[in-house]
């Protein structure tokens, strides 16, 4: 994750940013907890790092995989260019040269890189038993077409940990998608498309570390949509034209220490909303239409970040032309104060 610090006042080690916190690369902000086998730069997740191949795949349902197989790093991938999968495409032999002393059994992630899919062909698992990472797309700027998540795509994938999907549209997503991959820790969706999230899509991804969701119209989150993911670190949903949140969302997650929910429409922050979450290190709700903010944000020891650019009951703080942040905070307590003179509920 990168940060660019506009404006912001440190005292001690705190910084209290109502600037942009700028995340500069989302593919390759998750952190990847596969042990020995993926580093947190990725080359799955580095479109630069790829290399450009013409590698094809039948368009019909019976199909074979045919695997450019390269090292990256530390890890062996199948790597899969101009995919063109129809529906209810079903994987039945897979070709390709493996590199010297390489086998199946080696393959640890397999990247589509550009293509159509109406879904990721099923059977993947039956050839590839030891996946622990899938990508579809090179990144939000270079997505392929996936039009829908489906559970039987992803069965005999339990090993996978990280699943990050680059699509242009998706439409749709199914309620128990990612319930056989219970060793998932990073999730990634970046796409355009209406969709509903089952308030149980996540109940099975025990071990869920971070959940980025980008672009989507979404309007809502389930109060539960989290409930089953004590270990969840980090939560990214940016741009997904969310109207409200929760304040039960999080109550679940103690060890949460991340929270970006910037540019959506959302109007109000309720007071509870992060009671649980004394962990919390960053707190961007940046480019809302934020009114009303009645979180008590002295209670985290912890804070390094609080991003509230661009919202309604705040946007006198800042310099209509330069959006500067015009004033200073000697402490949290100053901070707090202003939120309250503004953006409390009471005034409305």
């Amino acid at each position: 994750m990168g940060t660019e610090c506009l404006r912001c006042n440190q005292i001690g080690q705190i910084h209290f940013r109502l600037h942009l916190v700028v995340f500069a690369a989302l593919p390759v902000v998750l952190s990847l907890h596969v042990s020995n086998a993926m580093s947190t730069h990725s080359p799955l997740l580095a479109a630069n790092d790829i290399l450009k191949h013409e590698t094809t795949l039948d368009s019909v349902n019976e199909v074979t995989l045919k695997c450019n197989y390269k090292m990256e790093g530390p890890m062996y991938i199948c790597r899969l260019n101009k995919v063109n999968f129809t529906k209810d495409a079903e994987v039945t032999s897979v070709s390709g040269t493996h590199l010297n002393g390489k086998t199946n059994a080696d393959v640890r992630g397999i990247h589509f890189q550009s293509g159509e899919m109406d879904s990721l062909p099923n059977g993947i698992g039956n050839f590839f038993k030891n996946i622990v990472a899938l990508v579809a797309g090179e990144d939000y700027q270079k997505p392929l077409t996936l039009k829908t998540v489906n559970r039987t795509s992803l069965k005999q994938l339990n090993k996978v940990e990280l699943l990050s999907i680059f699509t242009t549209a998706i439409v749709g997503l199914e309620n128990d998608a990612f319930w056989d991959l219970p060793n998932l820790r990073d999730f990634l969706l970046s796409g355009t498309g209406t969709i509903v999230l089952n308030e149980k899509l996540f109940q099975k991804n025990e071990r869920i570390k971070e959940i980025v969701l980008l672009g989507l119209r979404l309007t809502s989150i389930p109060a539960t949509l989290f409930e089953n993911n004590a270990h969840l670190r980090a939560v990214y949903l940016q741009n997904c034209d969310i109207q409200s949140v929760d304040e039960n969302v999080f109550t679940t997650n103690k060890n949460l220490n991340l929270v970006s929910i910037r540019s959506n429409k959302i109007q109000s922050l309720p007071k509870n909303l992060f009671k649980n979450n004394l962990l919390l290190e960053v707190i961007d709700f940046s480019e809302n239409i934020l009114k009303t903010i009645d979180i008590d944000f002295t209670k985290f020891e912890l804070i390094d970040s609080i991003d509230l650019e661009d919202n309604v009951c705040i946007d006198a703080y800042f310099e209509a032309d330069s959006h500067r942040f015009v004033g200073s905070f000697n402490n949290m307590t100053e901070f707090q104060s202003v939120i309250s003179k503004n953006c409390t509920s009471h005034l409305y």
